[in-house]
């Protein structure tokens, strides 16, 4: 028999859900400090949370959804204690109403059923995938957008599980479901890991999507007068916008910070890639290119000044996106002259610095960036000290697991990127706080971490200390190479790309010192270049390290090949340095792909100086070697456009 309330009960937890919603101070701490606190001790309060969610229709919508989302953070806080019967009443009632006639409440539902998914529920619940995709054949609306809703959510926090053996690889069955046009979004989640149940599909995926192309194509050609107030009237938030982005609370300095406010559901960990860009076999893009940005700066010099407005209006949502969306345009901002842009931003960010918004005070601090300096030893302290109290948790649930709860490393996730984003914005300053912490020891812990996030992170971090601060990761590199060796796996691909960068960036450091660690990584990133459907991001990646310079001469085609697509960037210039560098330990090696080498330095438009002396005297000392008849001979292969920009710019 289903479980049932008891109708004193069922009032008592109304009435918190009700007090939650008060703009009353006083009420709300009450809530969360002793009112919460209380319930939390009684086992079925949890049965109570889903009942409202999902049966008391009565209730106003809001009321509903606050009580998916308090269960949802004591799923995240507690959801190893909960008793059997509570948890499988939890997870019966949510994949029974996950087609709830209220978008608001299935949206809740599925961010309620992923948080369970995420705190390693997906292997214990085996029903979950298989009955989801199931529902995905009702021809009821709501139903089939909810159970859509919650596969993108798992597709977003769990893909890498998903297509492991871990689960019998449930992406077999999961992929061809998705190939419908209503379901790109989930398909999109493994398109760059290049995940091997989507390459198995990859034709019926491409014929499906390609019909979509041609109409968005007329569409845009003909109907752009009809389309373009559609386009802007969707990027009003609706009411369930508000709701969910608490966007009616528009002073909330004064009450108590809740995870939420420093940890977003969707949190992504940072991943190091080369950005994918596409082959340009002539100069012709680069004159478009120029045009873009002629373009971008006319629409600049009219959207700066409305969205500096922004950061005054009457609405937090409205003032907060604007601080983000301004912080995308601080490189171009800079550029200008002070007085045009620069002088009026900066002093209603500074505004911005009292505003009574949470949301408003984070964008602040991204929007500015190197401007944060004189805050920075605070946070930095503040995140070193998650980072160590959340290891040490972990170690003391790994001991006594029947005295300690399991740490939430979600927790230590954020902080290792804010610490990446402190390494990377303030460069060489971050060096005096590195100093005066014990950052090197938790990282060597983190690195070793059993959940890849954390690893993820750890390595991203890596990667930003060794440019901003070497000095404190060189005494470290014993012990920290045969790590990112262990980890050059692609099952993991987005801790396998960040152990690959971070190699590179200490490559790039250690230079000739490197050679006692080559071995350590050179056989698995052998073993990565060699498997089929490798992400070509994370081939790019692998052709930076400069420790292909110090190792046994390998094939150089392959990098030349991948690197020749990418645009003009300092990673890029890294990678050319470290092939240039393989060539001057051992030229020979070079020889039979030399072409290979000829074309990948034909694209790039504007290398630094020196990268361009190491162009020049490469080619010409391979044309001297072999003497201007051979060379006349080898250049006769090359296409047209290449042989006129290689003559063109570096005289050969």
């Amino acid at each position: 028999m289903d479980w049932q309330p008891d109708e004193q009960g069922l009032q008592q937890v109304l009435q918190l859900l009700k007090d939650s919603q008060s703009p009353n101070t006083a009420t709300q701490r009450i809530v969360q400090d002793q009112k919460l606190k209380q319930l939390n001790q009684f086992p079925d309060f949890n049965n109570y949370l889903i009942f409202v969610l999902t049966r008391l229709k009565s209730e106003d919508e809001p009321t509903r959804s606050l009580s998916g989302l308090i269960l949802k953070n004591n799923v995240k806080a507690h959801y190893q204690s909960f008793p059997p019967p509570v948890a499988d009443f939890i997870k019966q009632e949510c994949l029974n109403n996950i087609g709830d006639a209220s978008s608001l409440i299935r949206a809740t539902i599925g961010i309620l059923i992923t948080t369970i998914a995420s705190k390693g529920e997906l292997q214990m619940w085996p029903e979950l995938l298989p009955q989801l995709c199931n529902l995905l054949n009702s021809e009821d609306y709501n139903t089939c957008e909810g159970a859509f809703g919650a596969l993108q959510k798992i597709c977003e926090d769990s893909s890498e599980l998903l297509d492991s053996d871990a689960l019998n690889r449930p992406l077999n069955i999961m992929i061809p479901k998705f190939l419908q046009s209503h379901a790109i979004a989930c398909v999109n989640q493994f398109i760059m890991d290049r995940a091997q149940a989507l390459m198995d599909n990859i034709d019926t995926f491409i014929e499906a999507v390609s019909p979509l192309w041609g109409p968005c194509i007329l569409i845009n050609s003909l109907s752009s007068n009809r389309l373009i107030p559609i386009l802007v009237n969707g990027m009003k938030y609706s009411e369930i916008d508000i709701i969910l982005l608490k966007g009616d609370v528009e002073e909330d300095e004064a009450v108590p910070d809740s995870e939420q406010d420093i940890k977003p559901r969707f949190h992504k960990s940072r991943t190091v890639t080369l950005p994918h860009e596409a082959e340009r076999p002539d100069g012709s893009e680069d004159a478009e290119d120029d045009d873009d940005d002629d373009a971008l700066s006319d629409w600049n010099l009219k959207l700066i000044p409305h969205l500096i407005q922004c950061l005054s209006d009457k609405k937090a949502l409205v003032r907060s996106i604007a601080c983000w969306t301004l912080s995308r345009y601080a490189h171009w901002v800079v550029s200008q002259p002070p007085d045009m842009h620069l002088k009026p931003l900066m002093t209603e960010l500074l505004k911005r610095i009292l505003d009574g918004n949470k949301r408003c005070l984070s964008s602040v601090a991204t929007a500015l960036q190197s401007g944060f300096l004189p805050y920075c030893e605070p946070v930095y302290q503040r995140c070193v000290t998650l980072v160590q109290k959340t290891l040490a948790q972990a170690m003391m649930y790994t001991q006594h697991p029947e005295q300690y709860e399991a740490p939430d490393k979600d927790f230590m996730i954020v902080a290792l990127d804010l610490l990446s984003g402190l390494a990377e914005g303030l460069g060489g300053h971050v060096e005096q706080l590195v100093a005066r912490s014990n950052i090197m020891t938790l990282l060597f812990q983190c690195m070793q971490d059993s959940m890849p996030e954390v690893r993820q992170s750890s390595f991203a971090l890596l990667g930003d200390l060794t440019k901003a601060c070497f000095i404190h990761v060189k005494p470290c590199i014993a012990e920290f190479m045969p790590i990112l060796g262990t980890n050059l796996n692609p099952e993991f691909i987005s801790v396998c790309n960040n152990a690959t960068w971070a190699i590179g960036e200490i490559c790039m450091q250690m230079g000739a010192e490197m050679q006692p660690y080559v071995q350590m990584v050179l056989n698995n990133l052998v073993e990565i270049i060699n498997r089929p459907n490798t992400p070509k991001t994370l081939l790019e990646n692998t052709g930076g390290p400069q420790a292909w310079a110090l190792a046994t001469p390998l094939p150089a085609s392959w990098r030349c090949t991948s690197l020749r697509n990418i645009r003009d960037n300092e990673e890029k210039d890294s990678a050319f340095r470290g092939i240039c560098m393989m060539i001057g330990v051992n030229p020979g090696g070079v020889v039979q792909d030399f072409i290979f080498f000829c074309d990948a330095v034909a694209s790039w438009v504007s290398p630094k100086d020196d990268l361009r002396d190491m162009f020049y005297k490469i080619l010409h000392g391979f044309k001297d070697q072999v003497g201007e008849e051979n060379w006349q001979q080898f250049s006769e292969q090359f296409p047209p456009l290449l042989k006129e920009r290689l003559a063109a710019f570096y005289g050969v």
